[in-house]
C-alpha cells in the first residue's frame, strides 16, 4: 500500500445552484487554522476581513475623490456667475447655491 499525505480540507460551505440555495464543503486544502477550524486561504476570517477593509478604503477613497472634483466644478461655477453679473445678483446667486449645494448634501 501507498503512504499517502493526508490532506484537509477547508471547512467553509461553499454555496452553489442557481439562487445558491444549495452548498458544499470547499475543496480547497486547509491552509490556516482559527478556534479549531480548518479554512483555506480564501475562506480564512482574517483574510476575507482584509480584504473587505481593503475595498471599503478603496471606495471611500473614491467617493472622497469625487466629491472633491464636484465642490471644484461647484466653485468654479459660482465665480463664473458671479463674473457675469452685477455685485447685487451675485450674492443672491451665491446664497441660492450654497443653499442647493446644502439640500444635495443632506439628500433634500
Amino acid at each position: 500500500m501507498i503512504d499517502q499525505e493526508v490532506t484537509t480540507r477547508c471547512e467553509a460551505k461553499v454555496r452553489t445552484g442557481k439562487w445558491g440555495i444549495y452548498s458544499h464543503r470547499c475543496n480547497n486544502g486547509a491552509k490556516v487554522e482559527r478556534d479549531g477550524t480548518q479554512y483555506c486561504k480564501t475562506h480564512d476570517p482574517e483574510s476575507i476581513e482584509q480584504r473587505r477593509t481593503a475595498k471599503q478604503d478603496a471606495t471611500m477613497s473614491s467617493i472622497r475623490s469625487r466629491r472633491a472634483r464636484r465642490d471644484v466644478r461647484r466653485a468654479e461655477y459660482v465665480v463664473r456667475a458671479a463674473t457675469s453679473m452685477s455685485l447685487k445678483d451675485a450674492d443672491a446667486l451665491v446664497g441660492e447655491i450654497i443653499a442647493f449645494g446644502s439640500a444635495i448634501s443632506t439628500g433634500r
